[in-house]
């Protein structure tokens, strides 16, 4: 945790002896003195992480391409039933034209198991 700039200023102005202050404060007049200690330290710390990070990050693109490719199986799937469905309705309809009532075919929708199995599909 770096020091407020009020500390900071402080810091840098104190002109005392070295042996009065406390050894944390020691340590950041040592730190203060030095020209961009935090954002090297900042840096150092990125480097230090950048490389796990970067695996994190390729695991994470990887999970995404598989679900990717399984919604995009299973929106094929669901469109070929569908298609199934509807060409198997189409059959029945052409074969048998007089067994369905208009209200029957209103009724026809391809959302349900029991719909479904009525309208043809297997």
């Amino acid at each position: 945790m770096a020091p407020t700039a009020d500390e900071e200023l402080k810091l840098r102005l104190y002109s005392g002896e070295l042996s009065q202050l406390g050894p944390a404060e020691r340590f950041l007049k040592a730190l203060v003195d030095i020209p961009f200690a935090f954002k090297r330290l900042e840096a150092l710390l990125f480097m230090c992480i950048l490389q796990e990070e970067v695996a994190t990050t390729k695991e994470s693109f990887e999970t995404l391409e598989v679900g990717n490719w399984i919604l995009y199986f299973f929106s094929a799937l669901g469109l070929i039933l569908a298609c199934k469905c509807w060409l198997s309705f189409l059959t029945m309809r052409w074969k048998y034209p007089c067994s369905w009532s208009d209200d029957e075919l209103d009724s026809c929708t391809f959302s349900t198991y029991g719909e479904a199995d009525r309208c043809g599909a297997s």
